[in-house]
């Protein structure tokens, strides 16, 4: 009975290293991840950012093309290129 117990304590140890090594090794490859995912929503975030920018850009550079094509048109009465 006694050697039974102490075989039992045993497997129930090693169960128990093995289950903090595995909260261990869970634990590190969490904390990299949220690692990753801050970096990733930094760079989404700036991301969307510059894709504002460059929407009003792009916004800026339609209007000035109409404006070009309105001017050239008066001048020369016909339509200067395709839009």
């Amino acid at each position: 009975m006694i050697q039974r117990a102490t075989a039992d304590l045993v497997d129930a140890e090693n169960d128990l290293a093995a289950a903090r090594e595995t909260v261990e090794s869970l634990e590190t490859m969490l904390e990299a991840l949220e690692g990753e995912l801050a970096a990733m929503i930094r760079d989404r975030d700036s991301t969307r950012s510059n894709v504002a920018t460059w929407r009003t850009t792009l916004r800026s550079a339609e209007r000035r093309a109409r404006t070009a094509r309105s001017r050239l048109e008066a001048l020369t009465g016909d339509d200067p290129a395709p839009r």
